[in-house]
Order: structure tokens, then sequence, then C-alpha cells
């Protein structure tokens, strides 16, 4: 049985918004994508006074990405203010637990390989995926019984850091890794600049994780053991001001050891 979401709409009346014109080899596309949803149970047949035009647009493997206008159905509906659970909240919420109920894999391949776009390809890269989801470096949930680790690093493409934690032989196991590109003002900047920029940044992105307890900040660029006592530019003194929320201790960590970091802040990035 599938899942069945009620959509509040209200005392408006049903709108059945007439279908675009669909030509050319467009149709027979259409029909097998119609064909291969109804066939895997994507979707199925309905005489409901609502109807939405469908929208196509191409990929670029010569395929078509099948899409719905429900623009009139959203101006129409009554939104549903209970928010959506943050999914890092969802995970911390399960980072003591012991045992987890996993649905069967046969279960959630969503038959996928039933589809025709199913490839021999399609099965390396997702079983590529599956071994990097099981390979070194693993995620963790974060122990806030536990101390935290920062490491943050900054190149001129961006900034970087990775929050770890202790696990129980001692060794270091990643929580989270974030990153963010330099805006062009920001790529001017002196190195010592790049640096704590990394740092401001990263704390204030991981604030939920060490606001209100101590943690250990790691840097490979020694100057910045001077943070707390720069006097001479104002732009860092601005940023360690915007730092005492936080209880760190700072760790001098050569450019060699800091590897995770090091190497995320010297290849393109996006924020995440």
């Amino acid at each position: 049985m599938g899942v069945v979401h009620h959509i509040d709409t209200g005392d408006a009346k049903p709108i059945a918004v007439n279908p675009h014109r669909i030509t050319g080899e467009y149709v027979g596309k259409v029909s097998n994508e119609i064909r291969a949803m109804l066939k895997a149970g994507i979707i199925t047949t309905s005489e409901s006074p609502w109807a939405a035009p469908i929208v196509l647009l191409d990929k670029s493997d010569g395929a078509i990405r099948f899409c719905l206008d429900y623009r009139k159905l959203n101006h129409v509906t009554k939104a549903d203010a209970y928010p959506m659970p943050r999914l890092d909240d969802l995970n911390e919420a399960i980072s003591q637990c012991h045992y987890m109920l996993l649905a069967e894999g046969g279960t959630t391949r969503l038959e996928v390989k039933r589809l025709r776009y199913w490839t021999a390809a399609c099965q390396q890269a997702f079983d590529a995926l599956k071994r990097a989801l099981t390979s070194n470096p693993v995620l963790v949930a974060p122990d806030y019984d536990r101390e935290f680790t920062v490491f943050t690093d900054a190149s001129n493409a961006g900034i970087r850091a990775v929050l770890c934690q202790q696990g129980e032989k001692d060794d270091l196991h990643p929580i989270t890794f974030i990153s963010k590109k330099l805006l062009p003002r920001e790529r001017h900047y002196s190195t010592i600049e790049k640096e704590c920029l990394a740092i401001v940044w990263a704390l204030q992105k991981l604030k939920p994780y060490i606001w209100g307890r101590t943690f250990t900040l790691c840097t490979d660029h020694s100057p910045l053991l001077w943070l707390r006592t720069m006097k001479t530019n104002s732009k860092l003194l601005r940023w360690a001001l915007s730092l005492q929320d936080f209880n760190f201790t700072i760790k001098n960590v050569k450019g060699t050891l800091n590897t995770v970091t090091d190497a995320l802040s010297r290849r393109p990035a996006v924020e995440s």
C-alpha cells in the first residue's frame, strides 16, 4: 500500500487544468514513462476531479524528466505550519542507539531494477556508493558525554572544517564535514586572515555541537595561537571578540598532519 497524503484545500472547488499539447517524439516518451511508473507502482490510475498538466524537461542523456505543474493547486492549498524535523537533529537523536531497525534491501530498492533505465553502469555506481558509505572515514553520531575536536583549514579557494570525536579506542572519528567557497573579497585576505576566517565561520556553523562545552581547536597555522592576543589587526580583533562565547583550547597541527581539512580546502568547493 502506498503512502497517503492529504492536502488541505479548504472550501476550494476542484481544479482541473487542461493538459499541455505534446507532439512529435515526446508522445512516445510520455507513454513509455507512464507505463514504467505504473509497472513500478510509482503512480496509479485515478478518477479525481483534480488534474494538473505534465511538464517535460530534457535530460543530458536524452531521456525526459517527468514533472507536474501544481501551481494552481498550490494557490489554494493551506500551508502546513507544523515544522519539518531537521535531518541533523534526527541523526543526533539516534546517537546513543545500539540497535536500529533496517528495512529489507529488496523492499527499499524501490524496484529500480525493473525500470528500463537501470543499467550496468547504474549498478556499478550504486555499489560504489555503498562501499563509500561503509568505508573509512565513516561518520558517527555525536556523543555529548565526550569532548569534541574541531579541525579547520583555509586556502585560496575555500575554507573547511571537520568536527571529530574520540572513540572508545581513542581514535578520532569524523561527525560532520563543512565547507565554504571564499568570496572574491575574501580571496584577497592574507593567509592568517583566511585561517582566522575559517575558525570564526566553522565555530558558528558548529555552534549547536560545541557551544557551552569545552573542546579542542586544531589548526595547521601557528600564528593563530596568537588570535586571542592580536592587537594590530582590527579585523582579527573583531573575530577574536566573536569567539569569546566559546570555551576552547588551540592545538597546533602541522599541515602534513592536518590532511583531511588541508586536502578539502585545496579543491574547488561549494558551501555546505
